[in-house]
């Protein structure tokens, strides 16, 4: 199998790599951002309940909260992204499979939307909150905070060609 895949690479060039590209792109980014902002308003609810109750902020509850925030990230972002995904697992059931034929397949038959999606959330709910909890530990021992990543993405807009003028 390994041989077939590098063949069909080589036999399709850089065109097979951008042709199915758009698939990708339509599942992936509905994925991250909602898994970005899902895990930020989550986390700032949990944050909120915790100071609200009073509770002590050990290292066992924080790792908790995070692991939640990330589960919840996980199931939204997998939802999200389903519709998209289905169409990308259709586009791989053969070269003459287009984003749109597999679009126009999910119209005439909405069901097909669903395959996977069990498989899909566990997988979602694991990875992201693993993910989240990585991200929350290197933040923590390297000692960054919300701000400090805020301050670095605001020293960034010059070249996201926010404020240009101000140079």
């Amino acid at each position: 199998a390994r041989a077939r895949g590098r063949g069909a690479l080589e036999a399709e060039g850089v065109g097979g790599l951008y042709a199915g590209l758009p698939a990708i792109l339509l599942k992936e980014v509905p994925f991250v951002v909602t898994k970005f902002v899902v895990f930020d308003v989550i986390s700032d609810a949990l944050a909120r309940a915790v100071d609200s109750a009073g509770l002590d902020a050990s290292p066992l509850l924080a790792t908790a909260l995070t692991l939640v925030a990330g589960a919840g990230a996980g199931v939204a972002a997998v939802l999200a992204s389903q519709p998209a995904d289905a169409a990308f697992t259709l586009t791989n059931e053969g070269p003459q499979v287009t984003v749109e034929s597999a679009v126009a397949t999910l119209r005439a038959n909405p069901r097909l939307i669903l395959s996977g999606l069990g498989a899909r959330l566990l997988f979602g709910v694991l990875l992201v909150s693993l993910q989240f909890f990585l991200f929350q530990s290197l933040k923590s021992e390297l000692g960054v905070s919300k701000a400090d990543l805020t301050l670095v993405y605001d020293a960034l807009a010059p070249l996201r060609g926010e404020g240009l003028g101000s140079l």
